[in-house]
């Protein structure tokens, strides 16, 4: 019922004994509950990017205070230092997409990454 068009369900659910506002009901509980499972699945990407995005910061405010010579370090060390909040921050966006998207997302549930 989940990636079916909407006329064929309803059509297929009067041949089985509904009502229309039964079939309508029945319908609409069955996309909320799809769009449910798809906000499941973009909730680990939203807390694993706000980790990332903690731990990016805290690596670079670490190396700051911790030695006296990082305004003298290099662009690629810092660059390294930042992966984890560039990484984070991609989940984050990612997540915060699908959650956003998840009513109007098309398509089987199972390829939804």
């Amino acid at each position: 019922m989940w990636g079916e068009d909407e006329a064929q369900i309803l059509d297929s659910l009067h041949s089985q004994g509904y009502t229309e506002e039964d079939a309508l009901d029945l319908l609409h509980m069955a996309r909320r509950d799809r769009a449910r499972t798809i906000r499941g699945i973009f909730w680990p990407k939203i807390w694993w990017g706000l980790l990332l995005i903690g731990l990016g910061v805290g690596v670079v405010l670490a190396f700051y205070y911790l030695t006296d010579t990082y305004p003298a370090r290099g662009r690629g060390q810092i660059a390294i230092q930042l992966t984890p909040f560039i990484f984070g921050a991609w989940q984050l966006l990612s997540g915060l997409s699908g959650l956003l998207t998840a009513g109007s997302r098309s398509g089987p549930v199972s390829e939804i990454e």
